[in-house]
């Protein structure tokens, strides 16, 4: 009996980082795939302002406006917003990127800097 004492506590040593670590990349995992969610749905945003509005001259200002306007991207620097028409200029693609932090130093060791960079790029037809 006196052996199995520390049985216990020897199990979650072992046991206590592994459930730490698959907790902190659930956590970054699901934290990224909302920002994701965010750029995603600011340029798709963008890219319906921009074919609605495509006759304006100063497009791009109010494309990256507009997409300011959607959650998570009102942020200044760390959003770049870029609008770009089809060389038959019937397309208009809309940019959007934004840099992330990671939440858990845990999964930072693996990326640059501690942040991720992410994109999305919508292109829709000019009406």
């Amino acid at each position: 009996m006196a052996k199995r004492k520390g049985q216990t506590l020897v199990e979650a040593a072992i046991a206590l980082p592994l459930f730490i670590l698959i907790l902190a990349g659930i956590l970054d995992f699901g934290w990224l795939l909302a920002n994701q969610l965010m750029v995603s749905n600011g340029s798709r945003d963008g890219a319906r302002y921009a074919i609605v509005n495509s006759d304006n001259t100063s497009l791009a200002a109010l494309v990256d406006a507009r997409v300011r306007t959607n959650p998570g991207l009102d942020s200044g620097a760390d959003v770049t917003v870029s609008v770009a028409f089809s060389a038959d200029q019937l397309d208009i693609s809309v940019t959007v990127s934004k840099r992330v932090p990671v939440l858990t130093p845990l999964v930072g060791v693996f990326v640059k800097d501690q942040q991720i960079d992410l994109n999305s790029t919508t292109v829709m037809r000019v009406e």
